[in-house]
């Protein structure tokens, strides 16, 4: 049996690129900027995935430690 990669709603999308530092990616930039992202579209349900999220990190960051997506037990806690 396949495991099926993880799935992310625009919220948590956001989040990981925000985490990844994209500070001013919010989710409705997201919803606005989809034809830029890539994503996963099944009937009216858009999610995206960590290879989805990479695959734009790697496209539009300058830095390449900027790129660094945390699996989600190490994310940094708001303060």
């Amino acid at each position: 049996m396949t495991a099926l990669p993880r799935a992310y709603g625009f919220t948590d999308a956001a989040a990981r690129l925000r985490e990844a530092g994209h500070t001013k990616l919010t989710e409705h930039w997201l919803r606005s900027h989809l034809d830029q992202v890539p994503h996963t579209r099944i009937g009216r349900e858009i999610t995206f995935t960590d290879d989805q999220l990479r695959a734009f990190l790697d496209a539009h960051s300058h830095s390449p430690e900027a790129n660094e997506l945390r699996p989600v037990d190490r994310r940094r806690r708001a303060s």
